[in-house]
């Protein structure tokens, strides 16, 4: 992706100034959310976006040979008054403090909906995804990626559901519920359900088999809430 545009007019766009963008680099300063945001509309791309174009340039070590104190674990600025390509820009704007900016954007992604309409989740799955920028306390929160039939075909094959461990439902919510406590154990099998009152009660009912579950017995660590659903399936990382 090619910007025809100077180092020093980046800085212009972005209300940052290359003096700012060393000391970020350096580790002397971190990067705050408004200046990401700054620099990806400058680059054209949305926050995510540019999340995963970090992220990705990262892992797989292109990015290596223009920082020369990596391996330190410190970024290295290289100031190009020329740079017209996201690659010479890569030099100066993404150093490691800016990567790991963008990889605690990023939240576990433990599993997948199946053909048999539920939800199978592994704790210790290494794979990550972007999260939205409008989500918060990301580390309360994991996703997993769904599947027509654990919603009878509501939402798309590729929606992503990011779900807070933490959170408590109520009336209107669309939750999962783990056959067991969450917390006890590492791989799961859940379901999507919807959750309704009924009386004084709350129960919660799986889109994919129409079980019913009162939601006060669960124990619980047994069900959590979808805070945000993304319709477009990026790769994950």
């Amino acid at each position: 992706m090619q910007q025809n545009i100077t180092m020093s007019d980046f800085a212009k766009q972005t209300g940052i100034t290359v003096s700012v963008y060393h000391r970020i680099e350096s580790g002397e300063r971190e990067i705050y959310k408004t200046e990401f945001v700054a620099i990806a509309k400058t680059l054209k791309l949305e926050p995510e976006e540019l999340t995963k174009e970090i992220y990705n340039l990262y892992k797989g070590g292109v990015l290596d040979k223009y920082s020369e104190n990596l391996r330190a674990g410190r970024g290295k600025a290289h100031v190009s008054a020329d740079a017209k390509s996201i690659m010479n820009l890569s030099k100066t704007l993404y150093g490691k403090e800016i990567y790991e900016f963008s990889k605690n954007k990023m939240v576990a992604l433990l599993g997948e909906g199946r053909e048999d309409g539920k939800l199978h989740v592994d704790k210790t799955a290494e794979a990550l995804v972007f999260a939205p920028f409008s989500l918060r306390r990301r580390k309360k929160v994991y996703a997993v990626k769904s599947h027509p039939k654990s919603t009878k075909n509501i939402l798309p094959e590729h929606a992503i559901y990011f779900i807070r461990y933490d959170s408590k439902v109520s009336e209107g919510d669309l939750a999962v519920v783990y056959e067991k406590d969450f917390d006890q154990h590492e791989k799961h099998d859940a379901e999507i359900v919807s959750v309704e009152k009924r009386g004084e009660d709350l129960w919660a009912v799986s889109h994919a088999s129409g079980n019913e579950f009162k939601i006060k017995s669960l124990q619980k660590n047994q069900i959590h809430r979808v805070v945000f659903i993304a319709l477009d399936d990026e790769d994950q990382a």
